[in-house]
């Protein structure tokens, strides 16, 4: 639902005059692949990228952010998987992921000819050779997966219709703890974008001086709170090295202090509360947690970071030699029904990591907001 809402949009987040403008986006990414089996030798990993999305105004320039519905292939095929006497074992790697999911960059800085931007990307996908090897299968499972990358873009502006960009980018893959194994692949990798923008551009706006004399009026103290539910594997064989797939629910509920720092973002303090009837290896089932947490609202959308830390200490080997962590990762999209009024409920998705970019949980949640206006 909210990649079709990317294409339909309705009106801009801030009522403005400023021309609506919408962007076609072609990638190339590639870079060092950080985690994978002893068995893999050539550790790097090439993918390609395909996005459609519009423009937004802001309040420091004309233009200063886009979202796009994005389609993403990632080729981990080249990486030879051997074994112990050298022998090629498969020519398909680790495997091959097709995702669809949404991209958001957010100028931080820009002139005439030079930006320096910040993208995040989500998705969710396909993987094509789930089962390529026994190596393999130790790395990752199943034909559903995760799509993340973030990363820092210098963008050079050939004219107004086009420009390229380029940066570091970190990326990760893995099936969020819906099936057993799941160590997911991290990798660090270089991209470069060439952009279209079609339509010409607004370069005089009537509102947007007056938007940012206005940067006060959108400064206010709100209420978020939300509760999901998600899913997780666990292995019910007794013996260590079998994995026997289980997939039990889980529950989430959050509450959450936030500030509106401006128009666009929100950031404050949280307490969370995990629960997991059946699951946890160690017999524990619930979890309490205090969070940073940061919003970017763009019209009906928001894309939400937060980062935590366990109050009771949480040390349970979810997977054969990975041990569990204190600090928690939470990114996630909502859709706002009413975000012009001044409680609105939403609905959304999470995807929760530990220990370091380790999606452990996917959850759908729903949950509302209660402040002043939102502007």
């Amino acid at each position: 639902m909210l990649v079709v809402a990317l294409f339909f949009p309705a009106a801009a987040q801030y009522k403005t005059n400023l021309k609506h403008r919408y962007v076609l986006e072609l990638a190339h990414n590639s870079g060092y692949l950080m985690s994978a089996p002893a068995s893999v030798k050539e550790q790097y990993m090439n993918g390609f990228q395909l996005g459609i999305g519009r423009q937004f105004a802001g309040q420091n320039y004309p233009y200063d952010s886009y979202i796009s519905g994005i389609l993403t292939y990632q080729d981990y095929s080249h990486p030879q998987v051997k074994d112990e006497y050298s022998h090629l074992m498969n020519n398909r790697g680790l495997g091959r992921y097709l995702s669809l999911g949404v991209s958001i960059r957010h100028h931080y800085w820009q002139n005439k000819w030079h930006s320096i931007s910040g993208v995040i990307e989500n998705g969710y996908g396909y993987q094509f050779d789930p089962h390529a090897t026994k190596d393999v299968r130790q790395t990752q499972s199943g034909y559903f997966q995760i799509y993340f990358n973030a990363g820092f873009h210098f963008t050079y502006t050939i004219n107004e219709h086009h420009d390229l960009s380029t940066g570091p980018q970190f990326t990760h893959v893995s099936n969020s703890g819906t099936h057993l194994p799941n160590n997911g692949l991290n990798s660090l990798t270089w991209s470069l974008r060439y952009h279209y923008y079609m339509g010409e551009p607004e370069t005089k706006n009537s509102d947007h001086a007056a938007r940012k004399a206005n940067r006060m009026n959108n400064q206010f103290i709100y209420l978020d709170g939300r509760v999901g539910c998600g899913i997780n594997a666990r292995n019910k064989s007794a013996d260590p090295d079998t994995i026997v797939n289980s997939i039990h629910a889980s529950v989430n509920t959050s509450l959450a202090l936030m500030y509106k720092l401006n128009e666009r973002h929100g950031l404050g303090l949280g307490a969370d509360y995990f629960y997991n009837p059946t699951g946890a290896v160690d017999g524990r089932q619930n979890y309490l947690g205090v969070s940073i947490k940061h919003e970017s609202i763009y019209n009906h959308l928001g894309v939400d970071v937060c980062l935590g830390y366990y109050a009771n200490e949480s040390h349970y080997k979810s997977e054969k030699s990975r041990k569990r962590t204190r600090l928690y990762e939470q990114i996630g999209m909502r859709w706002y029904f009413k975000p012009d009024s001044k409680s609105s409920p939403y609905i959304g998705y999470f995807v929760k990591g530990n220990g370091g970019f380790y999606a452990e949980n996917i959850e759908v949640n729903v949950g509302f907001v209660l402040a002043g206006k939102r502007k």
